[in-house]
């Protein structure tokens, strides 16, 4: 999730931040080469609603495209046990 402020545009965001994750991604991995779609899963989060749907499809991705073997948060430096809305499957 992302807030830019209102002078920063969202697609210099998100091109920036994959172009810092590919290369550490292929570092860890000693390889080259792309590592993201050319496409980007971006939408405006107006309610609620929006946040927890959004943040539940994040971290349910890797679960979901068999990246991971369950759904979690990994390194985040926040606790998500006891979000209720995340709706992360076990």
């Amino acid at each position: 999730m992302v807030r830019p402020n209102a002078d920063i545009d969202l697609s210099e965001v998100v091109q920036q931040w994959k172009s810092v994750t590919a290369h550490r991604i292929n570092e860890a991995l000693c390889r080259r080469g792309p590592v993201w779609q050319k496409e980007s899963f971006d939408h405006i989060v107006r309610t609620q609603t929006d946040l927890e749907r959004f943040v539940g499809y994040t971290l349910a991705n890797p679960h979901k495209g068999n990246l991971a073997e369950k759904a979690r948060c990994g390194s985040a430096p926040f606790p998500l046990d006891g979000v209720p809305w995340l709706g992360m499957p076990e």
